[in-house]
């Protein structure tokens, strides 16, 4: 292998990989598809949570499959970020 960075020997050129691309080629590559599903899922799934978080809900896993939501601002609280 020669000393100059991204080319070996029998003149194969390898360009460096940006974080865009290991992405691209770990999920679409590596990954099985039914990890890739599940993976989408559970992202999906997050998203969700954290914008009804924002929101002022509060989800809380109470068993293993089901979800319990509840407003964690209180109504004086939420009032006063309306009206500022």
């Amino acid at each position: 292998m020669s000393q100059r960075s991204g080319v070996f020997k029998n003149n194969i050129t390898v360009e460096p990989l940006n974080k865009g691309q290991i992405l691209h080629y770990l999920f679409l590559t590596v990954l099985p598809s039914s990890v890739l599903s599940d993976l989408h899922f559970i992202i999906i799934q997050n998203t969700v949570l954290a914008f009804l978080f924002l929101a002022g809900f509060h989800v809380a896993q109470v068993a293993p499959n089901s979800l319990h939501l509840s407003f964690w601002l209180s109504p004086a609280s939420s009032s006063r970020m309306l009206e500022s």
